[in-house]
């Protein structure tokens, strides 16, 4: 995990899209990453690399006269966003039921079961396991990674969003 730090959107793009240029042999785009704009470089490097991923979140610094508990780093985070389980199909939920029971090697993504639904991340998937998922759950996954969303929790109990498709089931 690579952790770039700014004082603002515009500076940490700057940083990201160096990384992206440092590794773009690792993709397969033939074009001079100098010669693309930092966002260009950094849509084109992540979605050409299917094991890495880029999120960004935005955090306060407190001061060091009143350093917060999570100033040194002593808790992970993450950012997962709840969505109902009435996003999926009856198919897709059978799906990840039954993943959930296999050795995480055999999965085709990885996954985790709750009592009440899913964990699904929203990293980039290669090419042979997104064959294997159902189209809902990719729409879903790529939802979630374009909101900025490292997971999602498919709860039966969630809120329903406005835009994704409903199934009743």
């Amino acid at each position: 995990m690579n952790i770039h730090v700014a004082v603002d959107a515009m500076a940490l793009d700057v940083e990201i899209a160096a990384y992206c240029r440092e590794y773009w042999s690792e993709i397969d785009d033939a074009r001079d990453p100098n010669a693309l704009s930092d966002a260009e470089a950094i849509s084109s490097y992540f979605e050409g690399h299917p094991s890495e991923s880029c999120t960004r979140d935005r955090m306060r610094i407190a001061s060091v006269a009143h350093p917060s508990p999570l100033a040194a780093g002593s808790i992970e985070q993450g950012r997962y966003c709840v969505l109902s389980t009435a996003h999926l199909t009856v198919h897709t939920a059978s799906c990840l039921d039954k993943w959930a029971s296999w050795p995480p090697s055999d999965r085709p993504i990885d996954i985790a079961a709750s009592v009440y639904g899913w964990f699904v991340p929203t990293r980039a998937i290669d090419d042979d396991r997104r064959a294997q998922l159902p189209q809902d759950l990719l729409r879903l996954i790529a939802f979630g990674r374009a909101h900025g969303f490292q997971f999602l929790l498919f709860d039966c109990d969630g809120s329903d969003v406005d835009g994704l498709p409903l199934h009743h089931w």
